[in-house]
């Protein structure tokens, strides 16, 4: 059966308060290009996906996407206050040894680098199997879709 190279598959799934995507898409190209994004808590997982994707797909420039949006009621950002007390302590001192007027730095500080974590901590393995099964639904999509490019081409 003819295949199309290119394609585009995509899965959509909730897991604890975080809506999961994953999506594949690739354009024609003589050899595989993978390119993998993933959520910087689970790039670890990369050779793992590399391995299973390279038995799929035999050739194409290709472009895995996972993101994990989170929800109205789970708040992805959360302040280090130990960086902002540092850096305020820090700042104290650079005043009072310089005999600048008292200053509220709060303003300042949040602007600093570390003050604001934007991802929600390490992986977590029930949130990877779900996030696995849907880039095997996303990757089936993929493929379906190929095949049916594939078919088109053929008749012609």
């Amino acid at each position: 059966m003819i295949r199309s190279m290119t394609g585009y598959g995509k899965a959509v799934g909730e897991y604890a308060g975080k809506t999961i995507i994953a999506e594949v898409k690739s354009l024609n190209s003589k050899f595989l290009e993978l390119m993998l994004r993933l959520p910087s808590a689970y790039k670890e997982k990369e050779l793992e996906l590399r391995s299973e994707f390279s038995k799929t797909i035999e050739r194409g420039k290709t472009d895995m996407n996972v993101t994990i949006e989170f929800t109205e009621d789970v708040t992805s950002n959360t302040l280090n206050t130990e960086v902002i007390t540092a850096y305020i302590e820090e700042l104290k001192k650079i005043e009072t040894t310089t005999h600048l007027p008292p200053q509220n730095f709060l303003g300042s500080v949040l602007s600093l680098p570390y003050v604001v974590n934007t991802d929600k901590g390490e992986a977590d393995e029930k949130e990877w199997a779900v996030i696995q099964k849907l880039i095997a639904t996303a990757l089936n999509s993929f493929n379906d879709f190929r095949k049916a490019e594939g078919r088109i081409f053929q008749r012609i």
